[in-house]
């Protein structure tokens, strides 16, 4: 694997953790703690963990919505892990300034090969590009 693939990709799989906790019950306040405890991020990678991980919870609802409009299976019948990890590439492209959508969409498409999600990181990369040109679309015709 290039060593370019996988720069990014801690904070992200942390921010995911996250997700996943929370989806099974947790606080996102403890489980944010818990995984940071245990993580090596320092400065720019934590921060950046913090905010996609508390963003994508907090617009859970807006990026299930988007997840309807784009698929093909609601996002409530969704395998979990893939319904949270395209919550934090969605996350990524609609709110997160700091993230180019390139890096958005490889990171979460890297992801989800590296936790044995490999035969879905199409569909993943298929609706993180549609929602990249929908956005695009939006942000051009509201220029016009």
């Amino acid at each position: 694997m290039a060593e370019s693939a996988s720069i990014g990709l801690e904070p992200r799989q942390l921010a995911w953790q996250v997700l996943q906790a929370v989806a099974a019950g947790a606080y996102a306040d403890v489980a944010l703690e818990r995984a940071l405890q245990r993580s090596p991020l320092e400065g720019a990678d934590r921060a950046l963990a913090t905010e996609l991980a508390y963003g994508a919870i907090r617009q859970r609802r807006l990026l299930d919505a988007w997840l309807d409009a784009l698929g093909r299976v609601p996002a409530e019948r969704q395998p979990p892990r893939l319904r949270w990890l395209l919550h934090l590439g969605l996350y990524q492209l609609l709110f997160s300034q700091r993230v180019p959508a390139s890096a958005a969409v490889s990171t979460t498409v890297e992801l989800a090969k590296r936790a044995g999600l490999g035969r879905l990181a199409p569909v993943a990369n298929g609706l993180l590009r549609q929602a990249q040109r929908r956005r695009e679309g939006l942000a051009a015709s509201a220029g016009s």
